[in-house]
Formats: C-alpha cells, structure tokens, sequence
C-alpha cells in the first residue's frame, strides 16, 4: 500500500514537473539515478533539483522529489554501512548505532548495541541507548533491565535514571520510578553541557510521577517553581 502510494505521488509530481516552463533536466537526471543508484548520479540529479528550486517561484514539486531523492540515497548509504557494520571502529559504530536509532530502525540499532556491550561492558552509554531503542519499540520489560545496567556501570549516568523513570512509570512501578527521578534531580548539576533533555522535561516527568505517588503539594512545589 505505502508503496503504490509513493509510485502514484511520484507520478503526480513528475507530470507536474514536465508542465512547468523548464527543460526536464532534472527529472532526466532522477531517472538517472533511480536506474543506477550510486554518488555520481545522486549529486547530478540533487545538483539539478537544487538549481530548479531555486529558479522556480512555486518550487514544491522539486521539494519533494528532492526529498524522496534525499530519502533513496539514505537508504542506500545505510545499507552499504550496513554491510561492512561488523568492521567499524568502535566510535563509529557508536554514531551509526545512534544514527539507526534516531531513524527508528530500533532492531538494526539493538543489534549494534549488542556487539558493543559485548566488547566494552563496561561502557555506560551503549547501554543506555539500547534502553532507549527497547522502550521505542514497547519493550518495557527489555528497557528497564538494559537501562538499569547502563546505571549499574556507571552510577552517575544522568539521563539514564531519567529514561529509567519514564519506563518505570510506563511499567506502573510508581515508588521505583520516584526514587529513579530523584536520583536524576540529584545528578541535575552534574550533567553534560550538551544534555538533550531540558530541565523542564525532567520536571514535568518528576511532578507526573509525583502526582502517581499521591504526593499532590510536592508534585505542586515542584511544578509552581519549575514549570510557571
């Protein structure tokens, strides 16, 4: 289904391409590169939907086929990444890990995850990610028990007692989660600089937690001081 769709919207965008005042020049090079996939005719045919995008005065047909040319390429990118993944340093496959993650691709990432805790139990974040892959894909079970390993490596880990909350109340264990977002509340002066969670973020989840322990005027401080 979700592949007609994408046959029926390319054609729709192609057709409307063709009927502007331009010469077909990128959509030429499109066909390029969707008969051969590889870099040469990927940087002609997004070289050539750049340039019309920036001629046209209604240039979204360009942005989506330049969207969708963005997305083959991605695929195809990965997929040789892919195939040489076992052979990666241990940084890079760190990033690639974290990059299929962000992707949603939560199995191919796990598996990643995987060969680095096997190499390197010791190292926290690993752990802590594959936490974060299990609970995206509903395995609460699976993302607490990885989770609390990533705090039993390193038990400073600040945002893996934050992650460790969130599964903890999505499990309905409402004391053990308390006790996992004070223990971030704790560490909150001790984070990384670049932390991607806000401390908004951390509050709103402390004060939701809170309020399922029944500890209603805490759960108010916290949220007159912090979320006003």
């Amino acid at each position: 289904m979700k592949r007609s769709f994408i046959i029926m919207l390319l054609a729709l965008v192609i057709t409307t391409l063709a009927a502007g005042p331009h010469q077909p020049e990128a959509e030429n090079e499109f066909s390029a590169y969707q008969a051969e996939q590889n870099q040469e005719n990927f940087m002609a045919a997004a070289e050539s939907f750049y340039q019309k995008i920036a001629e046209e005065n209604d240039e979204q047909a360009s942005k989506v086929m330049l969207s969708y040319l963005l997305s083959m390429e991605l695929d195809r990118t990965l997929s040789e990444l892919g195939k040489s993944a076992e052979n990666l340093d241990t940084g890079l496959k760190f990033n690639y890990a974290n990059l299929l993650l962000s992707l949603n691709r939560f199995e191919a990432a796990i598996e990643l995850y995987d060969q680095l805790n096997a190499g390197f139990p010791q190292w926290s974040c690993p752990w802590r990610h594959k936490g974060e892959a299990y609970l995206k894909l509903g395995k609460l079970g699976k993302a607490e028990e990885v989770t609390q390993i990533s705090i039993d490596v390193r038990e400073d880990h600040y945002d893996a007692y934050i992650q460790l909350a969130e599964v903890q109340k999505r499990l309905g264990k409402n004391i053990t989660a308390l006790a996992s977002i004070e223990k971030a509340v704790s560490l909150m002066d001790k984070k990384a600089a670049d932390e991607e969670i806000t401390d908004q973020e951390v509050f709103q989840l402390y004060v939701e937690i809170l309020r399922l322990n029944d500890q209603q005027n805490k759960a108010d401080e916290i949220e007159q001081a912090y979320l006003r």
